[in-house]
């Protein structure tokens, strides 16, 4: 895996790639590139799989606080019961087919911890080689960034997800 971080202050970029996939019948390199504009408040995330069109089914994990509703390719996410409350605008990648699901999560990951109900979106389809993957996340309240770390409100995951859903309730998805 390799990793490359540039920060410039109000701006920083930083991109990884792994070769993970590569051992089966259809290999495979995840790249990924993450612009984190710190002024206009925007998050864009961009993924390439390189090697041919596999099926893909990428999903965002969001922690307990975070209220999602899902219209078309936009999730609307708040959370207005934490200390510091606040709005964001998930765009996601077109082309999939994007569903909105709730799922048990441990308050502690390195732990027992509580089981609690947080949502997840959950994407399915096909990428297309050298089609990027496209995702923006654009804050709308002052108070969220840059105190609050960002994988505390969502975290992406390109591979998992698929299997398991047995223990996900499906929400409403517009």
């Amino acid at each position: 895996m390799a990793t490359e971080v540039i920060d410039y202050g109000d701006v920083a970029n930083w991109a990884a790639e792994h070769d993970g996939c590569l051992w089966v019948d259809s290999p495979a390199r995840h790249r990924r590139s993450v612009l984190l504009d710190r002024a206009s408040r925007i998050i864009d995330i961009v993924d390439q799989i390189e090697g041919g069109s596999h099926d893909i089914c990428p999903v965002f994990h969001f922690g307990p606080e975070i209220q999602v509703e899902l219209i078309g390719f936009c999730a609307f996410l708040s959370w207005p019961s934490s200390a510091t409350p606040g709005t964001a605008r998930l765009e996601l990648p077109p082309g999939l087919s994007w569903s909105l699901r709730r799922a048990e999560i441990r308050t502690s990951p390195a732990g027992p911890g509580r089981r609690v109900s947080a949502f997840k979106l959950l994407g399915r389809g096909r990428c297309v080689a050298g089609t990027p993957l496209a995702t923006r996340l654009e804050f709308s309240d002052t108070q969220m960034l840059p105190n609050s770390p960002f994988y505390q409100a969502v975290s992406w995951s390109m591979y998992g997800g698929c299997r398991g859903d047995e223990h996900d309730t499906q929400a409403e998805a517009r």
